[in-house]
């Protein structure tokens, strides 16, 4: 009897944990499953950029796919930190599923989210249509 391989979700993506600092603010751009296996890495970076400085952190959940109780019990003491030392900690709202674990656990009034900021190409912001726009 021969083996098959997996079934792999169409949508599914590899964890990626990325930083984007920017003038007032620190990005960590999540792309992938927020759970369990990927929790200590965020903690860590979060944890990070907290130790170097940064007084505003953006949690950025837009290219994330999946998130678990572990997620939100790293947020929720990501904020509670945040707020205890008088620093700025928002996240940017993930798709509708992911959005949908903050809504039954009744925190959208409790956490702090912000709209997403425009993407950018060296510098350039492109706008939700796709064009492009010069900075000044």
């Amino acid at each position: 009897m021969a083996a098959t391989a997996p079934h792999v979700s169409p949508t599914w993506q590899p964890f990626g944990c990325d930083v984007e600092p920017h003038r007032d603010v620190v990005r960590l751009v999540l792309t992938g499953d927020f759970d369990l296996a990927t929790v200590p890495e965020v903690a860590a970076v979060l944890l990070e950029l907290r130790e170097v400085g940064f007084e505003a952190i953006e949690l950025d959940l837009q290219r994330v796919t999946f998130v678990d109780s572990s997620a939100v019990q790293l947020i929720l003491g990501a904020d509670a930190a945040a707020r205890a030392a008088g620093h700025r900690f928002a996240i940017t709202p993930g798709p509708p599923a992911v959005q949908r674990v903050f809504e039954l656990c009744g925190l959208t009034d409790r956490l702090s989210f912000c709209l997403p900021r425009p993407v950018e190409r060296r510098g350039v912001p492109v706008d939700t249509a796709g064009t492009s726009a010069p900075t000044r």
